[in-house]
């Protein structure tokens, strides 16, 4: 965004974007796309940032002759317009928002398919997301947490930088909380080397008989993991109700979480605590044994 001779500052990002949507075409091509409603010369204004103050009925004709959806270039003139003079600090939040309302690609060319995804796309604001540094973010800043759950079909904790760093935090802290974690049965090994990687006096404070008490898992047969269909966390607060998401895997990882319901989160915790009773926690391999 510029000014130019002390005027309102001109939209020049607005006016690099409409460049960029041209690609190939020329000004006159776009023009006449827009069946005279809108001039070569005014285009020209448009790309140059020089109409400060679009006028709301002739965007439906730009974004048409641009091949976009009118949401594209609404959010693409607010973010420069109204959100760029918000402080720096806010860069990512105003990315964010403008990101969640680009109007998704035709499926197939079928341009009802994508106003359908783009209306699912909009019912999922109302919904609480979380992604994997966000969860790593409640890990070790959710206060009280007496308990983690983790059920994952493909144990990502040790992976993950950031959630390794929050557990081993947490696990170093006042009043640690406990993980339990939940994997399929042929990650057994896969799990105790992650506990033992916890159990490292460069990483953790706790002695290894505190870490055997705080960090336990359940191997999930195959009975138990046909309804295992997505991963999840759930975080005990004591007597505050947990909080649960449940996983979309990309790659078999967990990508994004969505906050589960109460009824859901209470079948999830109640098939979870009826497996810890029934089976032993994993133990260390034999071949892994001093």
């Amino acid at each position: 965004m510029t000014k130019e001779n002390g005027t309102q500052p001109l939209l020049t990002e607005f006016g690099q974007k409409l460049k960029d949507l041209r690609r190939n075409k020329t000004v006159a091509e776009i023009a006449g796309a827009t069946n005279g409603k809108i001039s070569a010369s005014s285009l020209g204004h448009w790309e140059s940032g020089r109409i400060v103050d679009p006028d709301p009925a002739v965007l439906p004709a730009l974004a048409s002759a641009y091949g976009v959806d009118p949401l594209v270039l609404v959010s693409e003139l607010v973010r420069e317009k109204y959100l760029q003079p918000l402080i720096a600090s806010e860069t990512e939040h105003i990315d964010l928002i403008s990101a969640a309302f680009q109007a998704p690609k035709p499926l197939n060319g079928l341009a009802v398919v994508a106003r359908d995804v783009l209306r699912a796309k909009t019912s999922m604001l109302g919904i609480d997301i979380i992604d994997v540094p966000g969860v790593a973010a409640m890990t070790e800043r959710l206060k009280p947490l007496d308990e983690c759950w983790v059920v994952a079909a493909d144990l990502a904790d040790d992976e993950n930088e950031a959630l390794l760093s929050a557990i081993i935090n947490r696990l170093n802290g006042k009043n640690p909380p406990r993980f339990f974690y939940f994997i399929r049965d042929e990650q057994r090994k896969e799990f105790w080397y992650f506990k033992y990687k916890l159990l490292s006096p460069k990483l953790n404070k706790q002695s290894h008989n505190q870490i055997e008490k705080l960090v336990k898992g359940w191997p999930l047969n195959k009975f138990a993991a046909a309804w295992m269909h997505a991963d999840f966390s759930v975080f005990k607060q004591g007597l505050i109700p947990e909080i649960g998401f449940q996983w979309r895997r990309q790659n078999r990882k967990p990508q994004l979480g969505v906050r589960m319901s109460e009824a859901d989160l209470r079948d999830l915790t109640s098939e979870l605590g009826t497996l810890m009773l029934r089976e032993s926690p994993i133990a260390k391999p034999t071949e892994a044994k001093e």
